[in-house]
């Protein structure tokens, strides 16, 4: 984080085994944070992580990534923040960029780009959730690397690679 601290980010399920659990005091299908103030050497009790204005969001058991903007200095998370409870890992869709306020340490709802999203014709199972993040040099936007598993129906382990270019305000 700016501040030098550590900012930890950590994915739920709420599956133990295969049974899906609809207590909604053990709702896991969130991300859940840590915060270091020593380089790592300790850290701080797990909270959830949620928006900025204390509402509560879901997101699968995906993967997720941070990236801190050299055009406008900002901290950017990329992952899957869905409506409705996930069961486990799934879906793995909608696929969003959000900026973190670092002071809380929260999510800016009212930041989010849905990057890419569920077509017609996609699988139910369409993952969004491996790809690669890097910041272009020349022009500091940053540019996603992304195969969509799942998008062919019958054949789940295929899928075309995209890249998208996100371009970042300056400020």
């Amino acid at each position: 984080l700016e501040n030098g601290n550590i900012l930890i980010v950590c994915r739920g399920s709420n599956v133990k085994g295969q049974k899906h659990t609809t207590d909604p005091d053990s709702l896991q299908a969130r991300k859940w944070y840590l915060i270091s103030k020593d380089q790592g050497r300790t850290l701080s009790e797990v909270q959830e992580l949620k928006y900025t204005d204390g509402s509560r969001f879901f997101s699968p058991s995906s993967i997720h990534s941070f990236v801190r903007s050299t055009k406008n200095k900002k901290l950017y998370w990329v992952a899957n923040i869905v409506e409705n409870e996930p069961q486990g890992n799934s879906p793995r869709y909608p696929l969003c960029l959000v900026e973190i306020d670092e002071q809380i340490p929260g999510v800016l709802k009212e930041s989010m780009v849905i990057i890419d999203d569920r077509q017609t014709g996609d699988d139910e199972k369409l993952q969004l959730s491996n790809f690669s993040l890097i910041e272009d040099r020349q022009t500091k936007n940053l540019e996603l690397l992304i195969t969509k598993i799942g998008q062919v129906q019958d054949h789940p382990g295929k899928g075309a690679v995209f890249k998208y270019k996100i371009r970042l305000p300056r400020k």
